[in-house]
């Protein structure tokens, strides 16, 4: 229903990932 929080979530989730792919690897 909410196609632009979607976008936006998955904007943040894959910024999230390059940024803190340190931690992400760790978990």
């Amino acid at each position: 229903p909410n196609v632009k929080h979607q976008e936006l979530f998955v904007k943040l989730q894959r910024e999230a990932r390059d940024a803190g792919r340190g931690l992400w690897r760790g978990v």
